[in-house]
Order: C-alpha cells, then structure tokens, then sequence
C-alpha cells in the first residue's frame, strides 16, 4: 500500500471534509466549529492519505488553530509535520496556540518544538467548544527568521 501525504493550502472544496474531520477529533456537531477564523486571512494546511484529510491545521496570522488528526491516524507524525512545515516555512516573529491545561499529550508535543506557556484562562465565549468551561493555556514559540508580527 502506497502512502500519499500532501501538506498544501486549503481550497473551498476540502471545506466540507475538513469541517468533518473537526467534528470527529473534537467531538463537535459541525455547526459549533470555527473554522476558517478569518476565511481571507487564513491558510489551512492538511495531511493527505489516500485521498482523505486525516490531518488539519489552520493558520490565522500567528495563531494556530484547530490541529487535529483523525484517531485512525494519530500516532504517525502527521500533526508534527503539520506544525514543522508551519515553523519553517512561517515569516512570523512569534507562533500561539491554544490548549487544554490537562491535555498532556497535546502539551508534550508542542513543548518539543520549543512552544512555551505563556498564560492560563477559562475559556470565553469565542473559545467555546462544549458547554463546560475548561482551562486554557496559551502557548508560545519564538521563530528566528522573523519579518512580521501579528499578535505582540
């Protein structure tokens, strides 16, 4: 069995699959996701296997948002990939992300490519994802070949 991945912008047709690949990871009716934060501003990147999305990450000026990876395909890379390309391939000053205080997993995988805590809030209403309020951690990673920065 061959192995196709593809790490490229996303275009209104994958939307739809993207949308259900959201819903799947975070465990959402798709009409509670945010995605696509600012659809002329963001770039969203994605994993392709076989032709199917099982991999996403949207980018919204030096936010990160919505990386999630089908639990068929969890474990193999996919999302460090995602977030490696971001890193490489990103003008920004700076890189943020959002996580849960007590997804351990998530934290440790941002902490190997250098993203640190910066804050910790309950979610407000924009963050919402279930009715229950959680702990967030805001995260941050310095980038060395900087032109912009988005969010000081």
């Amino acid at each position: 069995m061959t192995l196709i991945v593809q790490v490229k912008k996303l275009s209104h047709k994958e939307f739809t699959e993207i949308e259900k690949l959201v819903s799947i990871c975070f465990n959402e009716d798709i009409g509670s996701l945010t995605i696509g934060v600012n659809p002329k501003c963001s770039t969203h990147y994605y994993v392709m296997v076989e032709n199917k999305i099982v991999s996403y990450l949207e980018l919204y000026r030096s936010r990160i948002f919505n990386l999630c990876t089908h639990p068929d395909y969890r474990n193999r890379g996919y999302a460090k990939q995602l977030i490696q390309h971001v890193i490489e391939n990103s003008k920004l000053q700076d890189l943020y992300l959002y996580c849960g205080k007590d997804n351990i997993v998530a934290k440790n995988l941002y902490s190997s490519f250098g993203f640190q805590n910066l804050i910790e809030y309950k979610e407000d209403n924009f963050m919402i994802r279930t009715t229950e309020k959680k702990i967030l951690v805001l995260l941050q990673k310095k980038l060395e070949n900087c032109i912009i920065n988005f969010f000081p």
